[in-house]
């Protein structure tokens, strides 16, 4: 490379402030997460393979590209983000995650000799020590809103942290809870400074716009959070004054709406306290003039008991009255979410009434029982996981032992047998591939372990039978041997003299019925036939209905009905390689283009294609 490429380096950056220096030393540099590229950068919001730099590749040799290698967070240059290739400038700024990186041009030239270092991790290198840029006249930021009005945060230091708490590491602390902990980075950058957001929760607002990135100028507008900042530049003389005040437009919260109910609602209650306490004052004043009327005495007589009480002293007396709490309305809403099934709420609303009453024995009692409906939820959930995993065994045993008091016992037990008929179901196919690859030892296993269950001794014995049925064939098939029986005939032949040869009529005999039974002559037949042998329990036999349906597939090869349903059942027996040539036969047959391409997709789904 000659000209100005070798004055350009790359300047990193991290959200930490820590710079690395990358000359651009080769014609591609890659830049990402994984190890092996020439810039690894180790933070999760980085891709494994996040963007390139070409160099001199270009219309002309002057010319560096980057390119975003289809990054998730992307890449953004100078706070716009980029899509395929861009051409660079001097002093342009990258943005790839937390980092930021610099294209400067250096003073002198480096030694452009290739080496493989790799940047590994950039928080490994020492961090640079921050230039003062103090004075009477530096630039500040001054809060115009009301909740922290007329504070000044100055800015002496070209790289500025800006967070809540001092604690954390900031040069500037705003102490407000919608400020994040390390909510912006302030950079001193060709004479003015440019303000990052480090993926704070309530972002940056700019002049009434969202930036990630943003260069700032004299008087702009900072808004971080729910606070209201000005940007003072350098000798910029502005002096707060109430009149500036200008707050944050907030959208009515969720949180809001929340305290304004619990507030009427006190209103509510103190309400309807006062009207007990005028109806309960009303009550006394009623039993007290009572009380006094039944004591005064009647005319011409004298009241000579010496334990009576004058009236209008006892009824100046405080009367206290107890008033009882009703938790009808608690006790109906936890009942109603008890027969709902929403354990939580239902334990809620009986705790509090525990709370203001411990002795209530109903609601403690309900309280237990949904207790246990919640710990039954969990058994239930894992019941219901068990049988999506086909883990039939397992489920059955959850099922087996599950509480008889529960409210989920009726759906347990509709489960259950469902259950009993799925595992019975994958019994027949375990043992049915046995059987095919003539391992009768492990089909017998299986029907070994199933036996346990009293639901299926039926299934177990028909199965048996099959097994049994299966074996023979196989034991009779050994015994027969071909080559011995000629061998005997032969040297039997050659042992006895040969009678003179009479002339015969031959006479065509009708073929018997056990041959029409086991070697059908017709396409139709032979289907039949094997969907017999692959569907009736009794009469099943995989072996033989396989090799009926490769008998019709023969047989049938202009009808493409019959290898239709050739091709299907060989597919579900699993006889993929056997089923191929009567499908593609069946593809060539079908002139109709819409269902050859819906027969083309049934065979892609089934691994043909």
């Amino acid at each position: 490379m000659f000209g100005w490429l070798d004055m350009l380096r790359l300047v990193i950056e991290d959200g930490e402030g820590t710079t690395h220096v990358v000359p651009l030393a080769r014609d591609e540099i890659t830049v990402g997460r994984q190890e092996g590229n020439t810039i690894r950068l180790t933070e999760r919001n980085v891709s494994r393979m996040h963007a390139r730099f070409t160099i001199g590749q270009g219309s002309d040799d002057e010319t560096v590209l980057l390119e975003d290698l289809h990054s998730y967070n992307g890449v953004r240059v100078n706070g716009e983000r980029i899509v395929g290739k861009c051409s660079l400038a001097a002093d342009d700024s990258i943005q790839i995650g937390d980092y930021i990186l610099v294209l400067e041009a250096q003073a002198d030239a480096v030694d452009t000799a290739v080496t493989d270092t790799v940047v590994t991790r950039i928080a490994d290198v020492a961090q640079p020590k921050a230039v003062e840029l103090g004075g009477a006249e530096c630039a500040r930021l001054v809060v115009v809103s009301s909740n922290l009005a007329g504070q000044v945060y100055h800015l002496t230091q070209k790289e500025i942290l800006v967070g809540r708490h001092q604690q954390d590491g900031n040069d500037v602390a705003v102490t407000h809870r919608s400020i994040s902990r390390n909510h912006a980075k302030l950079i001193w950058r060709d004479n003015r400074f440019t303000v990052i957001d480090l993926g704070s929760a309530n972002g940056i607002i700019v002049n009434g716009q969202a930036q990630t990135t943003c260069s700032l100028i004299n008087g702009d507008i900072v808004e971080m959070g729910h606070v209201k900042l000005r940007f003072c530049g350098p000798g910029d003389p502005y002096v707060f004054t109430p009149a500036d005040i200008d707050d944050v437009i907030l959208p009515p919260s969720s949180q809001l709406l929340r305290h304004l109910a619990v507030a009427v609602i006190l209103v509510g209650m103190v309400l309807i306290g006062y009207i007990l306490a005028e109806v309960t004052r009303d009550n006394r004043d009623i039993a007290s003039a009572t009380a006094q009327s039944d004591s005064m005495p009647q005319q011409g007589q004298v009241n000579l008991n010496k334990k009576s009480v004058n009236p209008t002293l006892e009824a100046d007396l405080p009367i206290r009255i107890e008033a009882q709490t009703d938790h009808s309305e608690t006790l109906a809403a936890g009942e109603r979410a008890l027969t709902a099934r929403d354990w939580r709420t239902a334990i809620e609303h009986f705790e509090r009434i525990l709370q203001a009453e411990p002795d209530h024995r109903k609601a403690r009692a309900l309280k237990e029982q949904a207790s246990d409906g919640q710990l039954d939820s969990v058994s239930f959930s894992k019941l219901r996981q068990l049988v999506t995993n086909e883990n039939y065994e397992k489920a059955l045993r959850i099922a087996n032992n599950f509480d008889r008091d529960s409210a989920y016992l009726p759906d347990v037990t509709n489960m259950k047998v469902e259950i009993q008929r799925l595992f019975l179901v994958k019994l027949e196919k375990k043992v049915d591939r046995e059987l095919v690859r003539d391992r009768f030892t492990k089909a017998r296993e299986h029907l070994k372990t199933a036996r346990r269950y009293s639901f299926a001794r039926t299934s177990i014995r028909n199965l048996e039978k099959r097994v049994a049925k299966a074996t023979e064939a196989r034991k009779d098939s050994r015994d027969q041997k071909p080559g011995v029986k000629k061998a005997r005939s032969k040297e039997t032949a050659q042992r006895r003299p040969k009678a003179p040869s009479s002339p015969k009529k031959t006479v065509k005999s009708a073929p018997s019925k056990k041959t029409l039974a086991t070697k059908p002559r017709s396409c139709s037949a032979s289907v039949k036939a094997g969907q017999r042998y692959k569907n009736d329990p009794v009469d099943r036999d995989p072996v033989r209905a396989r090799e009926l349906f490769m008998r019709a597939a023969t047989q049938c090869r202009n009808d493409y009905r019959k290898l239709r349903i050739v091709c299907m059942a060989l597919l579900s027996m699993g006889s993929k390689r056997q089923a191929r040539r009567p499908c593609d036969r069946v593809t060539e047959l079908i002139s109709d283009l819409a269902k050859r391409n819906q027969w083309e997709r049934y065979l892609e789904k089934k691994g043909l294609r």
